[in-house]
């Protein structure tokens, strides 16, 4: 039995978890996204799988999505936003 987990912790650091002796535990790591101008970006994990979430300051408007979520092969699925006034 396989188990994937992937995870981001501060720059580039995975996230392993000791499950059992039995099981076989794959860590991808995905860069740390670029913080949009005007914006912010926090990131979230249930130990299985990490998501950047994204937010934009008063008064701006996010252009894109407000969530990426790092896949296995380590690359996000999507860009990071921008915040336009």
């Amino acid at each position: 039995m396989h188990i994937r987990s992937y995870a981001i912790i501060d720059n580039f650091l995975p996230l392993l978890y000791c499950l059992t002796h039995a099981l076989i535990l794959y860590v991808a790591q995905c860069e740390t996204l670029v913080t949009p101008g005007s914006g912010n970006v926090s990131y979230e994990t249930d130990g299985t799988n990490t998501n950047a979430l994204f937010s934009c300051s008063d008064d701006y408007a996010m252009t894109g999505s407000n969530m990426s979520t790092c896949e296995s092969d380590g690359t996000w699925t999507e860009p990071p936003p921008t915040c336009c006034m």
